[in-house]
């Protein structure tokens, strides 16, 4: 399944349509930046800065600009391709007049979607409500003159923020506890969802079984590689982990570093210029934090994808083995008949959520076959597990651990899955 952001702008006098891929998400996305044509003129350079600030923001990301397959040009409400095929969520920015109300008429066409998210935009010292067609809808205030403010609270609510970064810090305590507290939030302050144990294992609760959980629901393993770091156990099984279920693995050699782990991407952080750069107290300087930073952010979506181009292989591996019938890639994943039935087969990197069944369901309404979900489940923890299998109840979506690919495939030969 691809997921891309189809990212457009629609106010007076100009519209745009990209493409925005590399980026490691669950969906795609449509992100729609619109104003109403009859609103004031600063309310059009609102739009145009929203706009612009959001592809920048994505560039930053790591995203991959080009033209879209239509040729780059949003033809408006109802004429776009868009409209006509499925997308899993639909997200329109509307930039708000600071005095005058205005039903956007592309805001009643969004929510014809299934999926769809609306985002009534103003400056914080205008208008205090939406209009009334966006008044169900919370809106976002941005300082005066800075409606780029907006834009980090627009992601996140589009599904494009501190999820679609998801990094596992793997590292020796005794070694660099302090620096690995550092690049936690440093990460963090730049949106990206970071595990690191000090901070999220509860005292009394089963560290082994968190561990293997939350690293389960990352797309990339950061390793810190100190001078004692082949006598830490956690480390290594994480490492090992990582590698046998296609995580992304990133290096950072902090001093002393021997390189214990053979780490493709790794970045050299042992001296900076002629200094260490850690300091007395173990910690790391702005300037290696910034790198660091940057290193990571260049380097995980590509890394990202790696599991999820895996889970697609071991997918037709399985149907290929199996000997069901293949009927080709479909909007969810893949498409299969088996003992005279129909599925969509989805796959989930991660533990699924609540979207992630809703999309399945959609999909498997919208073709009638019957939807199936193939996910890191055997890794979760009893509340989440109970949490998965009272949605693929509620979803009637049929939801299997990845490893059991094969087994279900041909079992689906001779009944129902």
């Amino acid at each position: 399944m691809t997921a891309d952001i189809i990212l457009q702008l629609d106010c007076k006098g100009q519209r745009r349509c990209e493409l925005v891929s590399g980026l490691p998400l669950d969906e795609t996305v449509r992100l729609l930046v619109a104003a109403e044509p009859a609103a004031a003129a600063a309310t059009h350079a609102d739009a145009v800065q929203l706009h612009a600030g959001l592809r920048r923001e994505l560039l930053r990301m790591g995203g991959i600009v080009a033209p879209a397959r239509c040729g780059g040009k949003y033809l408006g409400t109802g004429s776009c391709m868009a409209d006509h095929s499925p997308r899993d969520h639909n997200v329109l920015v509307v930039a708000e007049d600071g005095a005058e109300d205005f039903d956007l008429a592309t805001a009643d066409h969004f929510r014809r979607f299934a999926s769809h998210e609306l985002i009534p935009v103003a400056a914080a010292n205008g208008r205090t409500v939406p209009s009334p067609s966006l008044a169900r809808h919370i809106m976002l205030r941005h300082p005066p003159g800075h409606v780029a403010a907006a834009v980090p609270a627009i992601l996140e609510r589009a599904r494009l923020g501190a999820d679609a970064f998801r990094i596992f810090i793997s590292y020796r305590h005794d070694d660099c506890a302090t620096a690995a507290n550092e690049i936690f939030h440093k990460l963090a302050e730049q949106r990206f969802a970071v595990f690191l144990d000090r901070f999220t294992v509860a005292p009394g609760e089963d560290f082994t079984a968190r561990i293997m959980s939350e690293l389960f629901d990352k797309s990339c393993l950061l390793v810190l590689e100190t001078p004692n770091l082949g006598q830490s156990p956690w480390v290594h099984a994480e490492v090992a982990t990582a590698r046998s279920y296609r995580l992304g693995l990133l290096a950072i050699d902090l001093p002393h570093s021997r390189g214990i782990h053979r780490i493709g991407w790794r970045l050299d952080c042992r001296s900076e210029g002629h200094g260490n750069p850690l300091g007395r107290m173990g910690n790391l300087s702005a300037a290696c934090l910034d790198r660091i930073a940057d290193f990571v952010r260049g380097h995980v979506a590509a890394l990202g994808a790696r599991r999820r181009r895996w889970l697609r292989h071991t997918l037709r591996q399985a149907i290929h083995a199996s000997g069901v019938n293949d009927l080709g890639e479909s909007v969810a994943g893949h498409r299969i008949e088996a003992g005279g039935h129909r599925y969509c087969v989805g796959l989930s990197p991660r533990p699924p959520r609540a979207a992630t069944f809703k999309r399945m369901a959609d999909v498997g309404a919208q073709s009638r076959e019957w939807p199936v979900l193939f996910g890191p489940l055997v890794h979760q923890l009893p509340g989440d597990a109970a949490v998965t299998d009272w949605l693929a109840g509620v979803s009637r979506v049929r939801a299997f651990d990845e490893g059991d690919m094969l087994r279900t495939m041909m079992r689906a030969r001779s009944r129902p899955i």
